[in-house]
C-alpha cells in the first residue's frame, strides 16, 4: 500500500524510472536527498512522473552524482480531479498574494493558471517566474497531485475575450458579486471537463469588461452578498467547483 506520510518528489527529465529500480542524477533532488534530508539506503521515497502516476521507492545508494532505489510499488495517482479547472486571475499588486493563490490554488486542484492584464491590473508582469514554478511544484508534491500544473505567460483580457470567440475549449465563467447567477445554478449549466475560471484583481473587473465577458458567451456568477479578497476567491471558488 502507498505510504502518503513519506516525503514525495517530482522525477525530473533528468532522472529515470522503470518497474523495477530509479536512478535521480538532477542536481535539485540530489542536494535535497544529501544535504537537507540526509536520506540514506533504506529509506523510503515517494515519486510521481507526471503523467498521472505515483512510485514508492527504497533507496540502495544515495551518492554525490546519483542516488539508486528499488521499486517496490507503482500506482495510478488517484488526486487529479475528473473537471480541469483553467484559473485566469488578474495579476494582483503584492507578490506575495500571487505566490499564495499559486500554492493553495495547486493544493485544491487547479490544473492551470494564466495571469491578467486587465483594466485595473497595477502590475502587468510576474515577479521572479523560476520562484514560482518552485512553489507550484513543492505544492503538488506535498498535496499528492498527479502532474504539476501550469503556469502560463501574462495574457491581456482583452486578447482572451477575442481567442474565446474562435476556440470551443471548455466553459468560460466569470466571478462578479452583483449578478443574481449563483455558483450552483452557473455549474449546472457545466456540461464540459474543463471550466475557465476568471477572476479579476483588487477592485474586480470593470463594467466594460464584464460586459465583453457576457457578449463573448461568458456566464457570470456570484458567491453571495460578502465581498472577498481577490486571492481569497482564486482559491475558494475553484474548491467549490471540485467539491460538486
Amino acid at each position: 500500500m502507498y505510504n502518503f506520510a513519506m516525503h514525495r518528489f517530482f522525477i525530473t527529465s533528468l532522472d529515470k524510472i522503470s518497474e523495477k529500480e530509479i536512478v535521480i542524477v538532477s542536481d535539485d533532488l540530489l542536494h535535497q536527498f544529501r544535504n537537507v534530508l540526509r536520506f540514506e539506503a533504506g529509506e523510503k521515497v515517494g515519486f510521481f512522473d507526471g503523467d498521472g502516476f505515483d512510485y514508492e521507492a527504497e533507496l540502495s545508494e544515495v551518492g554525490k552524482k546519483m542516488a539508486r532505489g528499488k521499486i517496490l510499488t507503482k500506482r495510478e495517482n488517484e488526486a487529479e480531479p475528473k473537471i480541469k479547472i483553467a484559473l485566469y486571475f488578474g495579476i494582483l499588486k503584492s507578490p506575495e498574494r500571487v505566490e499564495f493563490i499559486l500554492q493553495k490554488g495547486t493544493e485544491v486542484g487547479v490544473s492551470e493558471f494564466v495571469p491578467l492584464i486587465t483594466e485595473r491590473t497595477e502590475r502587468p508582469t510576474l515577479h521572479k517566474r523560476e520562484r514560482l514554478e518552485r512553489i507550484i511544484k513543492e505544492a503538488a508534491e506535498q498535496s499528492g497531485r498527479g502532474f504539476i500544473p501550469k503556469l502560463s505567460e501574462p495574457e491581456k483580457l482583452k486578447d482572451v475575450f477575442a481567442k474565446s470567440a474562435k476556440t470551443n475549449e471548455g466553459i468560460n465563467i466569470i466571478a462578479h458579486p452583483e449578478t443574481k447567477n449563483s455558483i450552483a445554478g452557473v455549474y449546472g449549466k457545466i456540461k464540459k471537463e474543463k471550466i475557465n475560471l476568471f477572476i479579476g484583481p483588487e477592485g474586480g473587473f470593470s463594467e466594460n469588461e464584464i460586459s465583453s465577458a457576457q457578449e463573448s458567451g461568458f456566464l457570470a456568477f456570484s458567491l453571495g452578498k460578502r465581498i472577498l479578497r481577490a486571492e481569497t476567491a482564486a482559491i475558494t471558488i475553484p474548491a467549490v467547483l471540485l467539491a460538486l
